[in-house]
């Protein structure tokens, strides 16, 4: 089986950085992070990286969005994005379990 990488980058709380490094670990995905912050997101990601993980603070889960969520707050939205070349995933209040099962979508 290959080896896989995971590129984490912009994790601010602590705690929230160690339970994405463990789940990524417990599924035996090494794990580096950019040094610099987002800055040098571009230059720390690698093409043997098989996932990244970034936490932006700026960007925000659009109204509609919340709304929506706050009449089901286990909905699951996933945007299909340029005629279903790239997807989008929402969720609300996403825990351990639920990133486990994410990242091992690509396994």
């Amino acid at each position: 089986m290959e080896e896989q990488r995971c590129l984490v980058c912009g994790i601010r709380d602590g705690i929230l950085d160690e339970i994405i490094k463990r789940s990524l670990l417990e599924n035996n995905i090494k794990v580096h992070s950019c040094d610099k912050g987002l800055d040098n997101m571009l230059e720390a990601s690698g093409d043997d990286d098989s996932y990244m993980i970034v936490s932006l603070d700026k960007k925000q889960l659009p109204d509609k969005y919340t709304e929506i969520f706050n009449k089901n707050n286990d909905l699951i939205v996933v945007e299909l994005l340029n005629n279903g070349k790239s997807l989008g995933l929402y969720m609300n209040d996403i825990n351990e379990f639920v990133l486990n099962k994410i990242i091992q979508i690509n396994l």
